[in-house]
């Protein structure tokens, strides 16, 4: 059987070309051009690159819930999450949705060690720093918030009496 040329260089060169646009791709997941790596995810357990929020007997399945919204619902904390990228970073910025009900603290962590006892955790939410009697304020480089009427150099005094100091790092809690 005789292939005309055209067909042959086609049928030759098509699993040439599928290889590198391949090899390229995962290149360029792995070297991104600009040095940023973005991935997001509505907990719907479809992401490759970040999992749903464990363990599974405080949170709902992953996906749509009962109320129509695509996610996971927590019901009891603590619960964490893992993620994995493609390469080593220097850092990280995470942008989280949610929705509040009687909880008044969440808090966003990071595990420091691969024994998993050194926590880094930071506050991203809390009900009482969002009551109109507190006001967000910047000193000197310092963020937080101060009650309504206090002056920012406020953020600075040693004295922490009626003082919210925000994105400040914690004591790792004892494991």
């Amino acid at each position: 059987m005789n292939i005309p040329r055209p067909l042959a260089v086609v049928l030759f060169a098509a699993p040439w070309a599928v290889a590198i646009i391949a090899a390229v791709w995962l290149a360029v997941l792995r070297f991104p051009p600009s040095g940023i790596f973005h991935v997001s995810t509505d907990l719907d357990g479809s992401s490759a690159w970040i999992f749903p929020l464990l363990p599974a007997e405080r949170v709902t399945s992953p996906g749509i819930q009962s109320d129509g919204w695509t996610g996971q619902r927590i019901f009891r904390d603590p619960t964490y999450f893992t993620a994995r990228v493609p390469g080593p970073y220097d850092t990280v910025d995470i942008t989280m949705e949610f929705r509040s009900i009687r909880q008044p603290l969440i808090e966003l962590g990071m595990v420091r060690d691969s024994a998993g006892t050194q926590l880094e955790m930071r506050p991203i939410y809390a009900s009482q720093l969002e009551q109109s009697d507190w006001s967000r304020a910047s000193y000197n480089g310092i963020f937080g918030f101060v009650r309504n009427g206090t002056h920012p150099s406020r953020l600075s005094d040693l004295n922490t009496r009626g003082l919210a100091v925000w994105d400040a790092s914690t004591t790792s809690p004892l494991m």
